[in-house]
Parts: C-alpha cells; sequence; structure tokens
C-alpha cells in the first residue's frame, strides 16, 4: 500500500480555477463594453453626475483640455492637469510609461473617478470637492489570457487530484506472507452463470434498510455542509460590499473632521493577516467632541502612518466614520473577502458536486439489488491509502473484472470489502443484468444487502464448494 492524500489538490485546484474563471469573466466584460461608442459628457456634466453617486466607467470629456507641457506628481503615479470649458472644475489624467500624454489627451476616453483616499492626501479640502480623475482604459486581453491559464492549471489540477494511482497490493502489516494469487479460474461465462455451480448469495436479493439510511445520513451530512459554505461565502460577500459601500459613501460625502487624534494597534496573524483596531476621536463641524472606533482585518503589510489621519463622519451618525490610514488598506480588505468567500464558495459547490455524484451512485447500487443481479468475482489488484493527519482513513481499491475492465471503490478504514480469501485477493460483486456499466463490490457485512448473521460464512462455504467442484472438473 502507498499513503497518499489528495484532497488538498482538489479544493486548491478548484479555488485557482475560480479565480481564472472570475478573472476571465471580468475582462470579456470589460472586452464586450468596450465595442460599443463611450457615453459623451462634458466636464461638468460628469462632475455633477459624479457627485450625484452614479458611476462613470466609460465616457469621453468632448470638452476636456489637457496641458501635456508639465505633469504633477501624486504619490506613485503622474497625472496630467485638464479642464473644461467651463473650468470650474479640475481633471487630473491619469498617465503611463507605455503611451504618450498627447494620445491620452486627444482621445479623453476612459473611467471618471472621485480622487482616491491617497490622492487626497496631496490635496487640500477646497481642492478636494473641484477635482476628478480620468483613468484611461488599460489593455485586458492579457488579463483574459492569465484567467483561462488559471482555469485550464486549476481544472488540472482537481483532474489529477480525482484520479489517485493505484499502488501494488502488498500485504497489510502483520500479515504473514502469502503467495501470489494466481489467474482467475476459467468458468465458461465470466459473470459466473456456469450451469452446475452454485450462487453464492441467498435469493432473492433484498436491499438493506440500514445500509440505506446510513448513506443518506452521510449524504445528507454533506449537502449541509454544502449548503452552510455557500451561505457562508455569500454573507461574507455581502456583508464586506455593504461595510465598503457605506464607508466610500462616508468618505465621498461626509463631513471632514478637524482636531482628529487615533489610538489603537495592529496584530500580524499568521504570515499575511492583520487585525486592525483603531480608536478615533475627532471634532466636528459644531465644535463637539465625538469617539468611534474602526475595527477590521485584512491582508495588507500594514498601516501607513507618514501621513497625519484625515477622517470624514456621516453627520446624521457620528459613529460611521472614514478615516484615511482604514481607506488606504481597502484593498488588503478585499482581498480578505475575495479569499475567504472564495475558498468558502468553492468548498460548497465542491461538496455540492461530490453529493450529486454519491447520490446518482447510490441510485445505481439500489437498481442493482433490484434487478435480478449477477454475481462477479473482482480481482483486487491494486489498494491506494487514504490518510488525513497521520490517519488512514479509508483505501481506495483497484478491481479488475473477468475481461480486464477495472474499477475501484473507496471503503472505510472500518468498513473493507467482502474479501473470499484469506489472502484478500478476491472480492464478491453484483452487476445489473443487462446494464454491464452498473458494478458493486459488497461491504464486508454484504451491504448494501439484507442479510442474517450466518450470511457470510455461507457465502465462503459455497465458494470453496465451487473452486473445488471446477478443479475436479479440469482433472476429468
Amino acid at each position: 500500500m502507498s499513503s497518499r492524500t489528495w484532497g488538498a489538490s482538489v479544493w486548491w485546484g478548484g479555488l485557482v480555477a475560480l479565480i481564472g474563471l472570475a478573472l476571465g469573466v471580468w475582462a470579456t466584460g470589460d472586452l464586450l463594453q468596450r465595442r460599443a461608442e463611450p457615453r459623451p459628457l462634458t466636464v461638468d456634466e460628469a462632475a455633477s453626475l459624479l457627485q450625484s453617486g452614479e458611476d462613470l466607467d466609460y465616457v469621453r470629456l468632448v470638452d476636456l483640455d489637457v496641458r501635456c507641457g508639465g505633469q504633477r506628481a501624486l504619490g506613485k503615479l503622474a497625472y496630467a492637469e485638464g479642464r473644461g470649458t467651463g473650468w470650474k472644475q479640475e481633471v487630473l489624467v491619469e498617465l503611463d510609461l507605455d503611451r504618450a500624454c498627447e494620445d491620452i489627451a486627444r482621445a479623453a476616453t476612459g473611467a471618471v473617478r472621485a480622487p482616491t483616499p491617497m490622492m487626497r492626501k496631496y490635496l487640500t479640502p477646497a481642492d478636494d470637492e473641484h477635482v476628478m480623475v480620468l483613468q484611461p482604459l488599460e489593455p485586458v486581453g492579457w488579463l483574459l489570457a492569465v484567467g483561462l491559464g488559471l482555469l485550464g492549471l486549476g481544472g488540472w489540477a482537481v483532474r489529477s487530484g480525482l484520479q489517485p494511482t493505484p499502488s501494488l497490493n502488498l500485504p497489510r502489516p502483520g500479515a504473514r506472507k502469502l503467495d501470489a494469487p494466481g489467474p482467475a479460474p476459467d468458468l465458461g461465462d465470466p459473470y459466473r452463470s456456469t450451469e452446475g455451480d452454485q450462487p453464492l448469495l441467498t435469493r432473492p436479493l433484498r436491499a438493506s434498510n440500514r445500509w440505506r439510511r446510513r448513506q443518506l445520513g452521510r449524504s445528507g451530512l454533506v449537502l449541509l455542509f454544502a449548503v452552510l459554505s455557500i451561505v457562508g461565502s455569500t454573507a461574507w460577500a455581502i456583508s464586506f460590499g455593504t461595510d465598503a459601500a457605506r464607508r466610500h459613501r462616508v468618505w465621498d460625502h461626509g463631513v471632514l473632521g478637524s482636531h482628529v487624534e487615533v489610538t489603537g494597534e495592529q496584530r500580524s496573524r499568521g504570515f499575511v493577516f492583520r487585525t486592525t483596531a483603531l480608536d478615533v476621536h475627532y471634532t466636528d463641524a459644531n465644535g463637539d467632541r465625538h469617539d468611534a472606533k474602526v475595527d477590521y482585518m485584512s491582508l495588507s503589510t500594514g498601516l501607513d502612518r507618514s501621513s497625519d489621519p484625515v477622517v470624514r463622519y456621516d453627520p446624521a451618525d457620528h459613529d460611521s466614520i472614514a478615516i484615511s490610514w482604514a481607506m488606504d488598506d481597502d484593498r488588503g480588505r478585499l482581498w480578505l473577502a475575495l479569499l475567504g468567500s472564495g475558498t468558502l464558495l468553492v468548498f460548497g459547490l465542491g461538496a455540492f458536486a461530490f453529493n450529486i455524484r454519491r447520490l446518482r451512485t447510490l441510485a445505481g447500487i439500489r437498481e442493482i439489488v433490484r434487478s435480478e443481479a449477477k454475481e462477479v468475482l473482482l480481482t483486487v489488484i491494486g489498494t491506494t491509502r487514504q490518510v488525513a493527519r497521520g490517519d488512514h482513513i479509508a483505501t481506495v481499491y483497484t478491481l479488475e473484472l473477468p475481461g480486464g475492465r477495472r474499477l475501484e471503490t473507496t471503503c472505510a478504514h472500518d468498513r473493507p470489502p467482502f474479501f473470499l480469501d484469506v489472502a484478500q485477493t478476491r472480492v464478491l460483486g453484483l452487476r445489473h443484468p443487462t446494464r454491464k456499466e452498473l458494478v458493486v463490490a459488497l461491504e464486508c457485512d454484504l451491504g448494501p444487502l439484507e442479510v442474517d448473521g450466518d450470511e457470510s460464512h455461507r457465502v465462503r462455504s459455497r465458494h470453496k464448494a465451487n473452486l473445488e467442484r471446477e478443479r475436479q472438473r479440469q482433472q476429468q
């Protein structure tokens, strides 16, 4: 036997495939959006719509006049200054190294946004109200290629994880050394319907209600886990989205606080997780002092405390605030939400798919038992142990039917298949009389059949008698 744990490959492969699918869908949607004509707006119209809360993801500023002679640096990015016909609103056009400022100014097309928290550090409160940012469209073809690559890589990992490699069938620890099993006797019909051979099982066959309840109970637990994982993923995503929308609404439309004092700490959890707990004290426009708390977890390198904190608050709820330090950490909070909700979603969908496959298998087994099932001898040609945290939890048996066809069955460590010999090389199975692809290996207590306590002994005795009769027949 060989030890192998392949569950992580399936789950992480599914997570990578899910991330690749999300990137591919986002990039495809962006490419489809760009096929349409951008929305034409003047600078003043764009500013008015932006202040009303409308998203301007794909517009063309028809009256934008950009001065490319000088550039303005805000943080690590460079911007060209521009204005519209009314000269009331300033537009900062984001620049990059791959495109000339003149080309960007000529197109004047992209997404119009309010200044980011990082940019507001370099703007005065007066300028903040009359500045917006034009972000030119960036190529997304490479993002689509990355998404498709991640989707293929994740699919390959899932497929590899779902196909455990069988190993040699070596003796179990403590068992005596046995000779390799010889070839199965030629019984004419490979499904043991030779005239004169005694059937091994007492007819008619009946399905065990206890076995059925046990299998359905396990499927119910798997389904419950799937539902809880999917609900947890959805709740996490909704909670993050609601909180993020509230923060940005307060930051974009809230009132600027003064005399800000911040105390608190940020702690590392593991390698990349960080928890932040801040106590914020500020003065509102009426001169009243207020206290608020900011608590969250993120994936980040830490708060940037090199600049003074800026606080904006909701006049209707002074506990609802947005602080610049936390706004700069929005990307880390987003990545944590994507990682957490995505992992739960992959687990849930994987468990749901596994449960559907399991229920289909159970339906096939019940159909075999209800039919005039034929007995078949299965030869064990390999086993693979499944290990979790060092404990042997299950074994995958690779079985061969007469004629060369192979199948795999997974049995719990304490419930092996029904072996017909001491060497554990022959397993008794049942096959559907007409649908030969439906084959089930019986469990150690002859499950899923309803039998009495002595049936196992009688089956093995009949098997020995059949082999003896066949041996005598071949000697004659």
